[in-house]
């Protein structure tokens, strides 16, 4: 009984912290200049859901309105991987599943890869920069989902640039 509580405990808490927008060290939709160490691995995911009834608003309604109800999930796993002490790689896998097309699901989503190279430490290790770049690969069928962003249905990329202060060096 210890051993699946504490299994349990783990899977949990790895579910809780399992937010970060592009794998690596990061909080949720911040990008840390950290990296991971050397042969250091993660796992996370993350799930987003939205609805939303529609309603004509105002006195005069048209005759061609119909109310729709707008259902979004939005799931996405992160596996990260401590390359050298200063190089991350990222992969994540996006999984769709929208009501908006007669009720089918993308399955996978796009799949993003990111290269990130930092860690790279400042004035006393209180300033740290970094630089990444990611790779949007449309493998799923449908692109343009209502609320997220936009994707082209081509390979996408982005460069990103990273500076972290912390207050205390020693913070991980």
């Amino acid at each position: 009984m210890k051993k699946v509580s504490l299994v349990l405990l783990v899977f949990t808490i790895s579910f809780l912290y399992s937010q970060p927008p592009i794998g690596s060290k990061s909080m949720l939709h911040t990008h840390s200049a950290q990296t991971l160490g050397k042969g250091v691995v993660t796992l996370y995911s993350e799930m987003n859901f939205f609805t939303r009834a529609t309603e004509f608003v105002g006195s005069q309604k048209p005759a061609n309105f119909h109310a729709a109800n707008y259902w979004l999930v939005v799931g996405q796993t992160y596996l990260s991987w401590g390359i050298l002490d200063n190089l991350d790689f990222i992969i994540s896998p996006r999984i769709y599943q929208d009501t908006h097309y007669t009720n089918e699901y993308n399955l996978p989503g796009d799949l993003f890869t990111t290269l990130k190279l930092g860690n790279f430490a400042f004035m006393e290790r209180k300033l740290n920069m970094a630089g990444a770049i990611t790779m949007r690969f449309p493998v799923g069928e449908k692109h343009n989902y209502p609320f997220v962003e936009y994707a082209s249905g081509s390979i996408e990329y982005a460069l990103t640039g990273m500076w972290s202060y912390f207050f205390d060096p020693y913070l991980p």
